[in-house]
């Protein structure tokens, strides 16, 4: 699989799928001539500790669906239940993640739930939801700060995409640019439950205007000139 330049996507919910993902990938490396490997696990709901630093030893990245990690009805009604308190937090452990080096990747997992990036970031960074069935945070420590957040929102997903500029503001990279509605990190540090009231007014793709809610606020000459 990997000489032939594959690069594996997994989806992992429970931790023996997760632990049999990474013996999986351990396996082919250490059959493998080819070494620029870009293999990924989606999702890792549930994490035993001892696997957390093979992200990193394996050079696997981790792929958040941050929305979900969260007291949601579901988690407290369905998962809870069966996974007892001792197991309880293993759950969508990115800070532990973070610091064992592992290199992230996130995305929505649409249309299963909200694209909306800024919505999983409140929760990747709070650890609750304004709509949660608890009010209080899932896990200790497991919270990301926003910079890393936003980090394998872009240049984390480019990277399993094998784009070579993607994700990156440099000379020659193609202009895929968002607009926030307000800075992330001023609320990270001043509000950081109001991250979930972040939008996006403006967006272009590969140079092109893509989405536009500012166009109404902007003087006519301006927007001519777009």
């Amino acid at each position: 699989m990997q000489d032939a330049g594959f690069d594996a996507h997994f989806h992992a919910i429970g931790d023996a799928a997760v632990h049999g993902a990474l013996d999986a990938l351990a396996a082919a490396q250490d059959d493998a001539a080819n070494t620029d490997s870009r293999h990924h696990i989606a999702h890792l709901q549930l994490v035993e500790p001892t696997d957390i630093p093979r992200f990193a030893d394996l050079g696997v990245t981790a792929n958040l669906q941050a929305l979900w990690a969260h007291y949601d009805e579901q988690l407290v009604d369905l998962n809870l239940p069966v996974l007892g308190a001792g197991r309880e937090g293993w759950l969508y452990p990115f800070g532990d993640l973070a610091r064992a080096g592992a290199s992230f990747a996130m995305g929505s997992d649409w249309p299963v739930s909200s694209p909306d990036p800024w919505e999983a970031i409140h929760v990747a960074v709070n650890r609750t939801h304004p709509d949660g069935a608890r009010d209080v945070p899932l896990g200790t420590g497991q919270n990301l700060d926003v910079l890393t957040c936003l980090r394998a929102y872009t240049s984390g997903s480019a990277h399993l995409a094998r784009t070579r500029t993607a994700g990156r503001m440099v000379v020659g990279a193609p202009a895929d640019l968002a607009l926030a509605s307000s800075d992330p990190f001023e609320l990270e540090r001043t509000d950081p439950g109001a991250l979930h009231t972040v939008t996006t007014t403006f967006t272009v793709a590969a140079g092109r205007i893509v989405h536009d809610r500012t166009e109404s606020a902007r003087p006519e000459s301006a927007q001519e000139a777009l």
